[in-house]
């Protein structure tokens, strides 16, 4: 993945081999709401990580959506603070793209010094569905109690 830089600066973990981190940033205007994600994280906890990914194609929303998204974050901004605290942090800096159309987030934060790229599995397939699949199912299935019913009483009468 092709990383850019965020307001032109190069961020530094405090790890023994210091390594330089760069920023996903979409330069076009197609992902408002991811872009506003990035900058509102990058701003307020100063990440040396940071990964926003739109994974609103593997739900059940109109193409283009941007209702489901995935954070990797890693900042020094977490240390001394539990997971849920750090969740707490991330979801206070996004509290209002998650009341105006952000449907799901899924958090990986961690601090420079417990960061493991390799952790960080991928997503699973959406098990939900439209409520248009649910309806289709809903009546494929009454369809097949109907016919079986038939056939039951079919089997009935020749008798």
């Amino acid at each position: 993945m092709i990383r850019n830089l965020i307001n032109g600066q190069l961020f530094k973990t405090s790890l023994e081999t210091v390594k330089v981190r760069y920023f996903v940033v979409n330069n076009n205007n197609s992902e408002p709401i991811k872009n506003t994600i990035i900058e509102k994280l990058s701003s307020q906890l100063k990440p040396i990580h940071l990964d926003v990914v739109n994974e609103s194609y593997m739900h059940s929303v109109p193409r283009g959506s941007e209702t489901h998204f995935k954070v990797i974050i890693v900042s020094d901004m977490f240390n001394g603070k539990s997971i849920v605290a750090q969740h707490r942090l991330i979801n206070d800096t996004l509290k209002n793209e998650m009341k105006n159309g952000v449907h799901a987030l899924s958090i990986h934060s961690s601090t420079p010094d417990k960061w493991d790229e390799s952790t960080i599995s991928p997503s699973p397939t959406c098990m939900g569905g439209s409520k248009k699949e649910k309806q289709q199912q809903q009546q494929q299935q009454q369809q097949q109690q109907q016919q079986q019913q038939q056939q039951q009483q079919n089997q009935k009468d020749e008798k």
